[in-house]
This record gives structure tokens, sequence and C-alpha cells, in this order.
């Protein structure tokens, strides 16, 4: 299965919002990360990306979500591989891709998508 459509829709929406990290960063870099409990806020503040848990549940998601309604999440990332604490990170990797990693730097998700 090939992620290329929902990385190029999240690479797409990234692109138009003005990425800022909730505590101090403004960019995401393979050097940097987005930990549990930061978001990135578009620059007219209407959506913003980070963890969430749907409802009542434990399980943690990284998602995409209008700030003015934090219930109403557009797209999730980790849909199929949900993570049961609050250590994981979001970066994007050396070649390109987002990841989302474990405590121990293990790959929980990825956007797996290969460029030339």
């Amino acid at each position: 299965m090939e992620n290329r459509p929902c990385f190029n829709i999240f690479r797409s929406l990234i692109f138009l919002l003005s990425r800022k990290v909730s505590l101090a960063a403004d960019t995401l870099t393979p050097a940097s990360f987005i930990r549990d409990g930061e978001k990135l806020v578009s620059s007219a503040q209407r959506f913003e990306l980070g963890f969430f848990s749907p409802g009542k549940s434990k399980n943690r998601y990284v998602g995409l979500w209008y700030q003015k309604i934090p219930d109403t999440v557009f797209w999730v990332a980790n849909r199929n591989s949900p993570i049961s604490d609050h250590n994981a990170v979001l970066t994007i990797s050396n070649n390109g891709n987002l990841v989302l990693l474990n405590q121990t730097n293990g790959t929980i998700w990825s956007t797996n998508v290969s460029s030339q």
C-alpha cells in the first residue's frame, strides 16, 4: 500500500500553513521534532498539527485539526498504529519523510515516500 496520496495532502497542507512549533522553534527539520504536548500552528492560527486522543481513548495519534474546533480532526497519521504512551516524537527524516518515533527511536509510522 502506497502512502503517497496521504503524504501529498499532508505536505500541501503543511506548505500552506506557516509552521510554528509551540515552545520555541518555528520549523520542523531532521534535527528537530515535535513532542507530545507540542504542536505546529498555522500563521493564521486556523490549523494545528500535534498529538491527540479521541474521545475517552488513552491511545495517542498525530493529526491535523481546526484550532477553533479541536475535536474536528481531519487527518490522522498513525490511524492504524496508535501510541500507548506520551513518549513519541514526530520529525522529518534525512530523506524528507515524516516519521513518528517511539521512545527508543523505533518507527511507529512513516510516510515512507521515495522521491527523485
